[in-house]
């Protein structure tokens, strides 16, 4: 297994010196006195490392390195429930490095179980200009200097942890189950639970797609056919991807029948955001000062998902809110074959051409929509990346992180009780490009 990445997330709030002055006369706000503060708390430098109330090491909260006055009830609560032992992201290299212009933050927050995983791929598909609009928009020298495209994954699982629980807390969970509902969109009936040994076989759908989804996509990508343009051949690449990936649970070799995951990608070149969503985890963009979602969540109270629902012949019953057949929250996901042919896995696909304009992108799962809309997300997050920007304070190799972090230490002082993953992509970082290498030309004579 990889070396386990820098935590990302904090459950403190006391770096020494770590308070920047929100107004050149604001005061340094005391460590001890932030929870009655009225100001916005961003995070940003690692604090030392500390245990868990289980034992286990991990890096502590982000401290906060910047106050954003004039909000109300904003303060990071000091209690932050530190993420599970392995990271759920996966990442080639190390670090927060799209020429500095990316970080995730996650959490496992009030959950016994982290199901959220994160994947991106630098240099996904390395193709001409040809494969993403050719570079038509923006109008800008820099549109093609890097035709690479990055692709970023978040997945959100459900039904899936819970089941792999040893057999004897079977009764407990599942009565709760049952009464209480899964808070992340899964059953409202009890499950079958495995013991250790059978859950070896299984795998979370989640886990699964951050694994595999980005190569079945390039694959997909390289066979299709691009006769009908670029935009066809990206959505039929992604319809493709989608599809093998949930076929992989059709036979239940790979997960539980009970797991699931959504499943929202960003495919990033120079001049398009390519987006394929399935399920309600959401991407939204910060376009100047307008919020541009792209994804819309896949919820049985959309018009068009209902009728489509009833008439493959489900049902959709209201209990704590619509759920397919009274037990999924979602309409569609990866995986969740006990509930086919109701709940599909066919992704929504939209293309969005960068403008000079664009500011940042976030992706989050439910755990942040839950309790904040886009645009209270992409308002709050500007607000702290320009407060950043004019304290001038941290470099722009930092800022995505501290936003990040803020979204995430927002969410959960909203209320948020689930696991919360924030992918937080800003678009206007000056980009730092290298001259290309060259032979020294041989001596002439």
């Amino acid at each position: 297994m990889a070396e386990t990445p820098k935590n990302l997330v904090g459950n403190g709030l006391d770096h020494e010196e770590s308070i920047a002055r929100g107004t050149n006369n604001a005061p340094v706000v005391p460590a001890e006195s932030r929870e009655n503060s009225n100001q916005i708390v961003v995070a940003a430098e690692d604090v030392p490392e500390s245990s868990t109330a289980d034992g286990h090491s991990n890096k502590a909260a982000a401290a906060a390195a910047a106050v954003v006055p004039g909000n109300d009830d904003p303060v990071v609560p000091k209690e932050i429930v530190p993420p599970s032992n392995e990271m759920p992201w996966r990442t080639d290299g190390e670090g927060l490095n799209l020429d500095e212009t990316w970080a995730i933050a996650t959490a496992m927050n009030r959950r016994k179980h982290m199901e959220d995983f994160v994947c991106v791929k630098p240099g996904f598909i390395a193709g001409n200009c040809n494969a993403f609009g050719e570079c038509s928009a923006p109008p800008k020298k820099r549109a093609h200097h890097r035709p690479d495209a990055w692709y970023f994954g978040l997945f959100d699982g459900h039904g899936g942890s819970e089941n792999l629980l040893p057999v004897d807390r079977e009764s407990e969970i599942g009565e709760r189950n049952r009464d209480e509902g899964d808070e992340n969109g899964g059953s409202r009936t009890a499950s079958k639970f495995r013991s250790p040994e059978s859950a070896e076989r299984f795998e979370q759908a989640s886990n699964y797609c951050a694994d595999h989804l980005h190569d079945i996509l390039a694959q997909e990508w390289k066979e299709a056919v691009d006769k009908d343009g670029w935009k066809h051949r990206w959505e039929a690449a992604i319809l493709r991807a989608y599809e093998r990936a949930d076929d992989a649970f059709k036979d239940g070799t790979n997960t539980l029948e009970r797991a699931g995951s959504t499943a929202v990608v960003v495919v990033l070149s120079d001049c398009q955001i390519i987006v394929g969503n399935c399920g309600d985890s959401r991407a939204v963009l910060c376009r100047g000062n307008e919020t541009i979602p792209l994804t819309v969540d896949h919820k049985p109270n959309r018009e068009d998902e209902l009728k489509r629902i009833t008439n493959a012949g489900g049902k959709v019953l209201y209990t704590d809110c619509e759920r397919v057949q009274g037990i999924l929250s979602m309409t569609r996901a990866i995986g969740d074959r006990f509930l086919k042919p109701w709940v599909i896995s066919v992704p929504e696909v939209t293309f969005t051409t960068r403008s000079e304009d664009d500011e940042f992108l976030i992706m989050a799962s439910d755990g942040l929509w839950d309790v904040m809309t886009s645009e209270e997300a992409v308002t709050f997050a500007r607000l702290a990346r320009r407060r950043l920007q004019n304290l001038a304070i941290i470099g722009y190799d930092r800022l995505a992180k501290v936003v990040a972090n803020c979204l995430l230490a927002r969410a959960i002082k909203k209320g948020s009780r689930d696991n919360i993953s924030v992918i937080f992509i800003d678009l206007s970082v000056p980009r730092r490009r290298k001259k290309p290498h060259r032979e020294p030309e041989a001596n002439q004579t």
